[in-house]
């Protein structure tokens, strides 16, 4: 069973790592992306930083 995940990790690394490579974000509306950033960003500063 290991030796199995281990090739099928090597195979999907080059996978994946094209599909990463190749994604293109979906296209937004400017308002409605403009919108969900102010959103994230009243959130951001309802509450402090944490590091972990």
């Amino acid at each position: 069973e290991e030796e199995g995940a281990t090739e099928a990790a090597q195979r999907a690394t080059p996978i994946w790592k094209r599909m990463l490579e190749e994604y293109e974000p979906p296209p937004i509306d400017g308002a409605v992306d403009e919108e969900l950033r102010e959103w994230i960003d009243r959130k951001k500063a309802s509450f402090p930083d944490s590091d972990y």
